[in-house]
């Protein structure tokens, strides 16, 4: 079983990418969340990864923490929800606003998720509740989980930069976002600024 990957990025694709690890190129699936955060083609990154044996395929799933992958091995243990749907939810909300949404019973959450309908959303919270009650996970941050991640001191692009990096951005991500803004960041407010570079980190 492959657990962890330590290599260069060979290439990224939409929902993929190629770690080359010592000269051997591994082909991980990763969820867009995680996929947004690797590093350039050529610099180095770390992926965990669950290899997932089927009858005529041998896969790699990845992802930037060991939170990821736990919330991920516990989705896939329900019946209905395969390796994709898995991956879709892992790639719209992190293992924190996971785990949280399924601790408040928040359906809803789930079902904002495409291919996640009422029944799958309640069957997740009832056979996940107390598993996920048991794990120790940091408090979300977003604006889903009732929080900010946008500090209140410092210039507006200095917010923008920490604020995106508190929702676990890598650095070289955010100012690739911040540059995409433009003059934008001179003369919007701060909050406006903030749901504009989200809407360009999960495009």
């Amino acid at each position: 079983m492959i657990a962890l990957l330590r290599g260069n990025v060979a290439h990224r694709g939409a929902d993929h990418a190629i770690i080359d690890v010592g000269g051997v190129g591994y082909r991980v699936t990763l969820p867009s969340r995680s996929l947004a955060r690797l590093p350039a083609v050529g610099e180095t990154t770390l992926v965990h990864t669950h290899t997932h044996v089927r009858e005529d395929a041998l896969e790699l799933y990845g992802f930037d923490s060991p939170a990821d992958r736990a919330v991920f091995l516990e989705l896939i243990s329900i019946s209905g929800v395969g390796v994709k749907l898995a991956v879709a939810i892992l790639g719209n909300l992190s293992a924190s606003e996971i785990v949280s949404g399924v601790g408040r019973g928040d359906a809803r959450l789930l079902q904002s998720i495409k291919g996640v309908g009422k029944k799958t959303a309640e069957r997740i919270i009832l056979e996940l509740g107390d598993r996920f009650g048991k794990m120790n996970l940091p408090a979300p941050t977003s604006a889903i989980a009732g929080g900010s991640p946008v500090p209140v001191e410092g210039t507006t692009l200095e917010k923008l930069r920490s604020g995106l990096g508190n929702l676990g951005y890598a650095p070289h991500v955010v100012e690739r976002a911040i540059l995409d803004l433009g003059a934008a960041v001179e003369d919007q407010p701060l909050e406006t600024l903030f749901r504009s570079a989200l809407l360009k980190l999960r495009s």
